[in-house]
Formats: C-alpha cells, structure tokens, sequence
C-alpha cells in the first residue's frame, strides 16, 4: 500500500457515495411499470454502488485501527456505516424484487423504510475525505504496514539476506558478488527492499542486537550456505526470523540443521538462473513477490 493508492481509493469512495447519494431518489421516481427494465437495471447499479463502498471499508477496516492508534484519528465511522451499508443493500434487492414482482405499493414502502433511516452518505464522505490530513506515514512502523498487509493492504515487503563474508572489501569478497549481481536485482525488480548487515559487519564479527531487531523487522530472511565458509553467523541469524524463505547452500558447502533441510534450495555459482527460478517460485508461494507499493 503507498499514500497515492489509499488516497485514490479515498477519491473513489468519495465519488461513488455521492452519486449513489444524489440517485437514491430515483429509486422512488422510477417506480413505473412502464419503466420495469430500466428499474431493474438501475436497481443493479445501486447494489454494485453499495457494495463497493462496503469494500472499501473492509479493505483498509485494519489501516483505520492503526491511524486510530498511531495518530489519534476517530475512525468510528468505519464500523457505524457498515451495517447501514447492509441493510441498504437489503432493501434495495428487495425493492428489486418486488418491482420484478410487479408489486410496486411494496416496493414503496421498503423506500419509505429506506428514508425513515435517513442514511446521511455526504457525512460519511466527509469523515472520511478529512483522514489523509491526519496520517505521517513516516510514523508506521514496518511491524504497522506488516500488520496491515495481512489484512490485505499490500505494502513493499523487506527480506533480509543471510551470507558470510570473505574479505573486508565487498568489491573482492566473491559471496558479495553473487549477492549484488544476482540476489539484490531479482528481489528489487520485484519489488522488495534487500536488507543485509554488510554495513554493520565485517568477516568474523559476530551477530549483535542491532542486526537482530534489523532481522526480526523483516518480513522473512533467505540464507546462503557458500562452501568453504563458517555459517554460525548464518545460522545465528536465520534463528532470528520466523519466515525462513530458503536457505540456498552451494554444492559442496556444509548440510544444513534437519529443521532447515526441508527448506533447502542447491546451488551452483556456474548456473545462477536455476537458483533464480527456484527463488521466485517461493517468494510467490509465500504471497511476497507480489506485494507492491
């Protein structure tokens, strides 16, 4: 999810309530039986008109939780307005009904019912067109967009890369290389935020809180087993996150714990693009790849 996309969804919702606002009354006017048709398709829009609205709250019902808890924001309206979405849908198919039925006086009466609720959507809009003013999206947290994600607001995700180092300078250390060249372009072509401690390490120091919080922050950790190198730093870090996405262990270096095992895709630097395609294929099983901003 991003600013621009909540945002257009805002104007959308905006849009829909008034003109399902200011056509209510035609639910009335067209009650003709010369008019059947028509009516029955009108009907239809409205229903769609409701139920679009309805989805909107659903959608961002979790993103209204935190702005309430993050910025103090009431959102109450959220909950009020979705059972008087409901029962609008109700009476609406109703009066659907009941003009196919070609019972119209009923159908009267079910608008009449709709008008003595005096669903006020105008003052809907306005609660909610005031929101943006109130969200500094630089305050949410990435465990908040996490959290929202889940619900089903997509955010750019961040996995963090697990390798050991060889030499100080990453321009000659050859797990770099792979790392940069290879890992680093796939991950951001799809759209995720590559994390590594490189910055924060160098070879033979060991894990310390800082890289940890950085680990847990993650939405999940791919790590590398290179052969010929120590993989404790490796393993340290990959007990840090409870998404292991894959561990990728080159062929020859050490086997993996028999609880990482089953997560285990084989490598070989002299054919990269196999690991690529393998790679891909878990990020989309794990709904990761496709998490867009």
């Amino acid at each position: 999810m991003s600013q621009s996309n909540f945002e257009k969804d805002l104007l959308d919702f905006g849009r829909t309530a008034r003109d399902l606002s200011s056509l209510k009354k035609y639910l009335k006017d067209d009650l003709d039986p010369s008019k059947v048709t028509e009516y029955l398709y009108f009907a239809d829009f409205c229903i769609r008109s409701v139920n679009e609205l309805y989805d909107f709250l659903q959608k961002y019902n979790i993103f209204f939780e935190v702005l309430k808890t993050k910025f103090s924001v009431d959102t109450s309206f959220c909950e009020s307005l979705k059972p008087l979405l409901l029962d609008l849908e109700k009476n609406i198919k109703q009066m659907r009904t009941f003009v196919y039925q070609q019972k119209f006086s009923l159908a009267k009466k079910i608008y009449d019912d709709i008008e003595k609720e005096g669903l006020d959507l105008e003052k809907y809009v306005r609660e909610v067109s005031m929101i943006p003013g109130f969200i500094d999206y630089n305050k949410l947290s990435n465990k908040d967009w996490r959290m929202i994600g889940i619900y089903g607001i997509h955010y750019r995700s961040r996995i963090f890369i697990s390798y050991p180092y060889r030499d100080k300078d990453p321009k000659k250390d050859g797990n770099q290389i792979i790392i940069d060249i290879y890992i680093k372009p796939l991950l951001r072509l799809l759209n995720i935020d590559v994390i590594t401690a490189r910055d924060k390490l160098i070879p033979q120091d060991l894990v310390d809180d800082d890289i940890i919080k950085l680990i847990e922050e993650c939405d999940g950790i791919i790590g590398f087993y290179t052969k010929g190198d120590d993989v404790s730093n490796i393993e340290h870090e990959l007990a840090q996150n409870s998404n292991i996405i894959a561990l990728c262990r080159e062929e020859g270096a050490k086997e993996p714990s028999m609880r990482l095992s089953r997560l285990m895709i084989n490598f070989e630097r002299e054919n990269m693009g196999d690991l690529l395609l393998k790679l891909i294929n878990v990020l989309k099983i794990k709904s990761l790849f496709n998490l867009v901003i």
